[in-house]
Formats: C-alpha cells, sequence, structure tokens
C-alpha cells in the first residue's frame, strides 16, 4: 500500500509550496496519476483527504486526480500504441494482484510492438505521479 506514504509525500510537498508562496490555505491540489503506477487514484485521494481534514491550511482543499493511460512506442518503427489493459493476461492480472510496482516494470520490459515485433519499446506516458497544479489563498 503505496498510498498512504505517497500521500504524505505529496502533503510535505504541498505544504513547503504553501510556505514558499507565504500563502494562508491550499483551495486546490491537482495530481496526475499514470495508469501503469500501481497507485489507486481512490485510496490516494482518501489518504490525502484523511491527512487534510486535521491540517487547517488544508481543510477546504479539493483534490483532483487525472488519470493518465499508457502510451507505449516502438524504437524501431515509431509506432506508438496504448496497451489494451482490459483483456489482461494472466501473467498482468497475477501481477497486479501482488501490487509489485517492480514485476510491472519488468512485464512491460517484454513488451512487443503490435506493428513490427519488435520488443525494443518505450514507455511514453503511464508512469507520471506529479502535482499538476496548486491553487493558494494568499
Amino acid at each position: 500500500m503505496h498510498e498512504i506514504s505517497l500521500a504524505f509525500a505529496i502533503f510535505e510537498t504541498a505544504k513547503g509550496i504553501l510556505k514558499e508562496k507565504e500563502g494562508k490555505e491550499v483551495i486546490e491540489l491537482e495530481i496526475e496519476l499514470g495508469g501503469l503506477t500501481m497507485i489507486s487514484p481512490l485510496q490516494l485521494k482518501f489518504a490525502l483527504e484523511t491527512i487534510f481534514e486535521d491540517e487547517s491550511p488544508f481543510k477546504n482543499c479539493k483534490i483532483k486526480i487525472d488519470a493518465i493511460e499508457p502510451i507505449f512506442e516502438c524504437k524501431k518503427c515509431k509506432h506508438s500504441w496504448r496497451p489494451n489493459l482490459s483483456s489482461r493476461s494472466p501473467m498482468i492480472s497475477h501481477l497486479e494482484n501482488l501490487s509489485c510496482v517492480h514485476c510491472m516494470d519488468t512485464y512491460f520490459a517484454f513488451m512487443i510492438c503490435p506493428n513490427c515485433g519488435s520488443n525494443e519499446v518505450d514507455v511514453i506516458s503511464g508512469k507520471e505521479c506529479v502535482i499538476k497544479g496548486i491553487k493558494i489563498m494568499k
């Protein structure tokens, strides 16, 4: 369950930005979360809300989490595609149940380009976990 430690890291970062900008309150926090991170958006939001409820500068903060779809690109033919993760192989289902981020990296290292069959594939998006925006009241 990485969501709790991630929520605390996001909180500490937002707290630092609030102090740096000499703000009084965080009104909105927008996070980009990639589909390959194995982080549950609902659990992350719940963890943030739980942390924020005891912190007066964050009590009324609206939390927005934007899902970023995975996109792969072949290094050889430059074909890019979105994997169909709804019809997962038994391997990916097993790894997802384990919530093993490192295992997922290993699995995707063996991704094959549907266009040319090359195994030289890059993950273009889907691994993001960033604070995209923060609105502060001064």
